[in-house]
């Protein structure tokens, strides 16, 4: 037995992540360079995007890091391309762009006219009655859409290669939803159930091909997005109370281990799940939530 934490568990190994510049994405793309990994990684946030590409060569691995807009195929089917011509192979796939509520448009309310109006970006704070055609459709690409691509974009290099690892990110709110529907919580859980289905669907697939997917699913995380949800929640709260809605207080999730996971705690099972050490999970959404939902 090795007496090595497996540090070298993905050396010589390629994965490619998407939204990887910040959040879970970045903790992922820190873990898998410890692992002696070389990575892409694609994202929007060019700044970030070159200080990740940095943290991963000061580990000694080589780093391609891209500007790609995930809801545009040409531009992720070139983005793979890209990776291929420098690494020569892709053996890991890790999709982690998404979000809870962020979609394409957001409605902010104007508080001197009590008026909403649409934004480029940002959280969406909405009851399921208030949800419109472009926050669902937003959530549906921004969460569900861009994960389809980069794996479509991936798999005719895996399947010539006889092998691969791909995983997502679903959600615990796929199982239970929220307390509140707030976020475009309809348009997120559905989103993120979609994420499962397909990650099953694709297990049975690939799986001849020597291609395994898997899902991971996070509870509570704490990041900078958490803070501006649960802010933006009670505010949501406040507001429905102050126009006159009785609405029953709701329950905080219950987490046994009594506090929210940190991003490199979701990190560590994306690349047990890549790696050779879950060799025979296929077709799983891993449950990384500290015990707040179990099935």
């Amino acid at each position: 037995m090795s007496t090595e934490r497996e540090s070298n568990s993905l050396r010589d190994k390629v994965i490619l992540i998407t939204g990887g510049a910040n959040g879970i994405g970045r903790a992922v793309v820190s873990v898998a360079a410890a692992e002696g990994a070389d990575v892409a990684i694609f994202d929007i946030d060019e700044p970030r995007l070159r200080e990740a590409a940095a943290e991963v060569e000061a580990a000694g691995g080589r780093a391609h890091w891209e500007v790609v807009d995930l809801l545009d195929a040409s531009q992720v089917e070139a983005g793979v391309n890209n990776v291929l011509e420098k690494f020569g192979r892709i053996d890991s796939l890790a999709t982690v762009a998404g979000g809870s509520g962020t979609t394409a448009t957001y409605l902010e309310r104007n508080e001197e006219t009590g008026d909403y109006i649409y934004k480029s970006e940002g959280m969406t704070q909405l009851w399921t009655e208030q949800v419109t055609e472009a926050d669902w459709d937003g959530t549906m690409e921004f969460n569900l859409k861009t994960v389809f691509l980069a794996i479509r974009a991936v798999l005719p290099h895996m399947k010539e290669r006889g092998g691969g690892t791909i995983v997502s990110f679903s959600s615990t709110g796929a199982m239970t939803g929220s307390p509140t529907g707030a976020f475009a919580y309809a348009a997120y859980a559905a989103s993120k159930a979609g994420v499962s289905g397909m990650i099953r669907h694709l297990s049975r697939e690939l799986g001849p091909f020597g291609i395994r997917a898997n899902a991971v699913s996070p509870g509570a995380v704490n990041n900078p997005r958490m803070s501006i949800r649960r802010d933006a929640f009670t505010a949501a709260i406040d507001e429905a109370q102050e126009e006159g809605l009785e609405m029953p207080a709701p329950q905080p999730w219950f987490i046994p281990l009594g506090r929210a996971s940190e991003t490199r705690e979701q990190a560590e099972a994306v690349i047990f799940l890549v790696s050779d050490r879950s060799s025979y999970i296929n077709g799983v959404t891993l449950d990384v939530n500290g015990g707040g939902h179990m099935r």
